[in-house]
């Protein structure tokens, strides 16, 4: 191989890169924050052999052309199960090249793409990147994928029967978007590790996300770390708890769940169903008869309950009570009671009818108003000195 590579470097006219040189002879290659050129990953392509198991190339200037270069020669390496190519800007057709040879490399059992800029509008190629039978690993975190993107890799997993650990942490992926990928979650029955930290549930998200806790049976590792969970939010999710017997590691941290939210959390774990034995929910204050609670579930189970702080008042966001009646509230109301069409009666107020008033007829009843003010004053002042003057008489 390294006879190969200096062969090469010499016919490009360039130096060979020490690093490479020494990591060559080996079945691991792993080369981390350099800045290749396009003739080094050249170069490096035509040395890698057959037998090459791993390759790591974590931010080292890949660009489109230079990835499409060094997919062509892994394509041969029939034994490499590991690759990561994090940190690269590969763009869309270093990213379709990936796809490629990923679906030809049969031993292939770890894949991370981390922070390589892929884009949503990449399409069905990125549900084609978790297609592979053998595929057990796949990291896709930082990048740019949003609603089309869990549509196609939840279709996907609808019928994938190998991947068991999935990272989509820090994309864009928001309310819908999660319902897109809790839908293939829901029938999938091999994953067990799912990381979306850093996305946007939303309400709706974490009702999709319920759905996947009543009905998946083998998911064990959820994380959903800062992803804006609310209490109410929460409270839908502890529904799903509550009925779930297969997860065993949960991480909501730095969530705005406030102290009901983990109550509620903390009440469906207190069930026999339940084997949760890891709650992660750092970044929060817990209420002290929910501490109490946790307590009580670690002597009947393994349980650990990662928190901030114990305060003995509840927080009032979260607070459960009557609420007043405001305005909207009492429009809604009366729609109701005459069983209107909100529609329809949203129509009505927003209608273009308007009345017009002369201008002069307005000005002239301001003065005809006007006179008649001052003869009403006259009088009363006429009225208010006969009085005077008769008592004065009496």
């Amino acid at each position: 191989r390294v006879q190969i590579y200096e062969h090469c470097c010499q016919a490009l006219d360039m130096t060979a890169d020490w690093q490479i040189r020494a990591l060559l002879p080996c079945d691991v290659i792993t080369i981390i924050d350099r800045s290749f050129s396009f003739n080094d990953i050249r170069a490096l392509a035509t040395a890698i052999e057959v037998n090459l198991e791993s390759l790591t190339l974590h931010t080292v200037g890949l660009t489109s052309r230079s990835t499409h270069l060094l997919c062509q020669a892994l394509s041969k390496c029939i034994n490499l199960n590991l690759l990561d190519l994090s940190g690269n800007k590969i763009g869309r057709k270093g990213f379709e090249a990936i796809v490629d040879t990923v679906n030809c490399l049969s031993s292939l059992l770890y894949l991370s793409l981390t922070n390589c800029g892929l884009k949503d509008s990449y399409g069905i190629r990125i549900g084609d990147l978790c297609r592979p039978k053998r595929l057990l690993e796949i990291n896709l975190s930082v990048n740019e994928f949003e609603e089309n993107s869990c549509i196609f890799i939840g279709n996907v997993l609808t019928e994938n029967s190998s991947l068991s650990y999935l990272n989509l942490s820090r994309n864009f992926i928001r309310s819908v978007a999660s319902i897109a990928l809790f839908r293939g979650i829901e029938v999938n029955q091999y994953l067990t590790q799912l990381d979306l930290s850093w996305s946007g549930l939303g309400y709706d998200g974490s009702v999709a996300l319920r759905r996947v806790l009543i009905v998946n049976k083998t998911l064990e590792n959820l994380n959903i770390s800062n992803c804006n969970v609310e209490w109410l939010s929460a409270k839908v999710i502890s529904e799903g708890l509550a009925k779930n017997s297969t997860l065993n590691i949960l991480n909501l941290a730095y969530n705005p769940i406030t102290t009901h939210g983990v109550q509620y959390i903390i009440q469906a774990l207190n069930s026999k169903t339940s084997v949760v034995h890891l709650l992660d929910i750092s970044g929060l204050t817990v209420f002290t008869s929910t501490v109490r609670l946790a307590e009580k579930i670690a002597q009947q189970r393994d349980f650990i309950m990662k928190f901030d702080c114990e305060i003995s008042v509840h927080d009032v966001l979260g607070r459960e009570g009557t609420t007043k009646d405001d305005s909207m509230r009492k429009i809604v109301q009366h729609i109701d009671e005459r069983r209107w069409r909100p529609l329809e009666y949203f129509r009505m107020l927003d209608k273009n009818n308007t009345s017009h008033l002369d201008r002069k007829t307005v000005t002239l009843n301001i003065m005809v108003r006007n006179v008649h003010f001052i003869l009403f004053t006259y009088l009363c002042i006429f009225l208010w000195n006969l009085s005077l003057t008769i008592r004065n008489q009496v």
